[in-house]
Order: C-alpha cells, then structure tokens, then sequence
C-alpha cells in the first residue's frame, strides 16, 4: 500500500501541478499528504524512506507558502516584483530537487535490497534526469533554445519519475502481500 500511496501523491504533487497559481499549490498540498503518509509507512521497511517523509513536510509548508504569497498577489496585498514571490517559487524548486533527491535514494535502495536491478537503474536515470533538468534550467537566460530544452527535459522527466514510483508498486510488494510473492520485502 506505501508505493500506491506514493504514486498518487506523487501524480498530485509534482504530475498535474507546478504551484502556478495557488489552486494547483493547493491540489499538491494534497499530493504531499499522500506522500507523507506512503512514506511513512516505507521507512518502516527502509529508512532512507525517513529523509522523504521530513522533505515531505517541507514541500508542504513551501506549498502553503506559495499558496498565501499568490492569494495576496491576486488581491493586491503584495506587488508581482516583490522579493517574498521570488522566495515562494525558489522555496518550492528547493523542496521539490530535495525530496525528489531523497526518493530517488530510497527507491535505489529498497529496489536493491530485493534485487530488481532495473528498478536501480530507473531510480538512477531518473536522479540523472533531475539534475540535467535543474542544471539546463539555470541556463535558459542564454538562449531561447535552451530554454526549449529545458521544459522538454522537464516533461521527460515527470514522466519518468511517475513511471518509477508506479514501477516500484508494481515490482515490489510488502510482506503480506500475495500478488508479488517473490519480490518481498523484509523489516530491517
């Protein structure tokens, strides 16, 4: 049930929303519980799961920040060019790199202690995939090329990361669960 969980939090945090405007931030806010609680229930199988459930809480609360700096922007409590819109977005960029970051890690190592090595390398190319993403990202004030570049990546991205945490309900099972019988997990 944790990678399930996982799955649709991460299809609401990260699949349909960006934090664009503050009614996507609030459907990841949702997304976030998801994880939280999918999290929660996988670092009692690997602690690495530990780290994404505290940078879960963070991506929330960068969520309710955006959330409260749009609403005061769209009623004109605050201007579009003040500081504190730029910390919102920068806020969540970082939450979003560090929790992906971590889950990437922690897929890594439950996929590895069952020995699904495709499921390593996913969680591999996906970590890849991220830093290409945030590093061509910072170069899109060169060219318009780049930038082009950059949201393709960006798509490529989402995509695999999506398809990593479906793979890792459909390839890994916990205890208990008979569909998978020969992909168990073990408590460590």
């Amino acid at each position: 049930m944790g990678f399930g969980l996982l799955f649709v939090g991460y299809l609401l945090a990260f699949g349909f929303t960006s934090g664009a405007n503050y009614l996507l931030s609030l459907v990841a806010l949702v997304g976030c519980t998801f994880i939280f609680a999918a999290t929660k229930k996988l670092s009692q199988y690997e602690k690495s799961f530990n780290y994404c459930k505290a940078t879960a809480i963070i991506l929330g609360v960068s969520y309710i920040f955006n959330t409260g700096v749009q609403l005061c922007n769209q009623y004109d409590l605050i201007s579009s060019d003040n500081i504190i819109i730029k910390f919102a977005r920068v806020f969540i960029i970082i939450s979003v790199f560090v929790y992906n970051l971590f889950m990437y890690r922690a897929i890594f190592r439950i996929a590895h202690s069952v020995d699904d090595k495709k499921l390593c390398k996913d969680a591999l190319i996906n970590f890849v995939l991220m830093v290409a993403y945030y590093f061509s990202m910072s170069l899109t004030f060169l060219s318009s090329y780049i930038s082009l570049a950059a949201s393709i990546l960006a798509v490529v991205w989402l995509i695999l990361s999506v398809w990593l945490t479906l793979s890792a309900y459909m390839r890994i099972c916990l205890p208990g669960d008979e569909d998978m019988p020969d992909k168990k997990i073990s408590n460590k």
